[in-house]
């Protein structure tokens, strides 16, 4: 109940507003009785980013699974954006300022993107040149889910969707180019 509550709260009005007061206002308690069923606030944000991580990491497995190298990229790459469009709030979880400030958040994250990682590991790059990838392209997708949802690249002769899959394929065009995957 309060984890479910809580959810629904953030869901819709976000994480910044989201609050043990307001949430006991909502389940008609007292804010004391919610240290019945939980630790403090930070054990509903754990949780949640834990059903985000679990869910992120559900769709992207999906998009990659059985698929060539090549495919796989480009299907995980349009479901992470997917997957942060459709669920904003719970994508905001996996990558806040308090995620990354948390051990165990800062882990969910990274879990939720693996599948897209195994997908990038594929093409053998040197550990350097992983390691700058994978920042490189995290920050290109969670900069162009941003910039969409605040309102850029809406006008134009050509879609977001071409734009984001254009670049897309130059980060393949940089694996293959830079990796060893012989089966892409």
């Amino acid at each position: 109940m309060v984890l479910a509550e809580s959810e629904k709260m953030i869901i819709k009005s976000g994480f910044e507003g989201f609050s043990l007061r307001t949430l006991s206002e909502k389940l008609g308690i007292k804010p004391a009785s919610l240290y019945n069923h939980i630790s403090g606030i930070d054990e509903i944000y754990v949780m949640l980013a834990e059903k985000a991580a679990s869910m992120m990491r559900y769709e992207l497995s999906r998009a990659v699974e059985g698929k060539p190298a090549d495919e796989a990229f480009i299907s995980g790459a349009v479901a992470y954006r997917e997957f942060a469009e459709k669920n904003r709030q719970m994508y905001l979880l996996l990558i806040s300022e308090r995620a990354l400030k948390n051990e165990d958040t800062a882990f969910l994250g990274r879990h939720g993107f693996s599948p897209v990682v195994d997908v990038i590991k594929s093409y053998n790059l040197r550990r350097e040149d992983f390691l700058h990838f994978i920042r490189s392209f995290r920050a290109f997708m969670h900069g162009f889910v941003e910039i969409t949802h605040n309102g850029f690249m809406q006008r134009g002769p050509v879609s977001k969707e071409e734009t984001y899959l254009k670049a897309v394929n130059e980060f393949l065009q940089i694996l293959k180019r830079n990796g060893g995957n012989m089966n892409a």
